[in-house]
């Protein structure tokens, strides 16, 4: 009994210690040295409230990026383009090391999104407190990038594809397998009906699969 209750405390220290030697970063962009508001972009909306989100990215050795903490939701009126997401912790890095981080917003839809340049920091954890996003730039010259979003109707023995006219360049293509996609690109031009951007096709004998491309 006594050995089981050393090994039960010892697994309960080494557990405390783990979460303690995390690093932590303080996920704002509005902050002691930083002042980086999302300024508004898409026909003057401001970007506030529940219809955007922030998430924090880890940027690693290698270029790749992983998300890390809970997104954070952007504040109302004055303060709007600032979210402030509060104390993160790094998984599986220390405190007092650097790591690189960059932040991407998007709407609830998922249609729009940006990237932040990247910001390296030392970071806090243990004694330390989490450090700002210093290096932060500020969003005002930076646009928000519209996904591509492609609507299908059918009508009779036609398969109409639309999407928004705002994304002029956006390229609609196809491929008969996703299994080993051959991406065709349409050579057809699309025509302006409303917002929208359509082509239309007779109904294909065959599966097809189609996706919008930005280049």
């Amino acid at each position: 009994m006594k050995t089981l209750l050393c090994v039960g405390l010892f697994a309960v220290i080494a557990g405390v210690w783990n979460a303690a030697a995390q690093g932590t970063v303080n996920f704002a962009n509005g902050a002691a040295g930083v002042n980086a508001p999302v300024q508004p972009i898409l026909n003057g909306a401001p970007v506030e409230g529940a219809g955007w989100r922030a998430e924090l990215l880890i940027v690693k050795a290698d270029g790749s990026s992983k998300l890390i903490g809970q997104p954070a939701t952007f504040e109302y009126a004055e303060l709007a383009g600032y979210f402030f997401g509060g104390s993160v912790i790094v998984p599986r890095v220390e405190p007092g090391t650097t790591a690189t981080f960059q932040i991407r917003v998007s709407d609830a839809l998922g249609t729009v999104e940006r990237f932040s340049n990247p910001v390296t920091v030392t970071l806090g954890g243990v004694k330390t407190p989490p450090p700002n996003l210093i290096g932060l730039e500020n969003w005002a010259s930076k646009a928000l990038t519209m996904l591509p979003q492609l609507a299908i109707s059918i009508a009779q023995q036609t398969v109409s594809r639309s999407w928004s006219k705002d994304l002029l360049n956006a390229i609609l293509e196809f491929t008969e397998s996703l299994a080993k996609p051959n991406w065709v690109s349409a050579t057809e031009a699309p025509q302006t009906t409303g917002e929208k951007l359509t082509l239309t096709f007779n109904m294909p004998s065959f599966q097809r699969y189609y996706r919008l491309r930005l280049p």
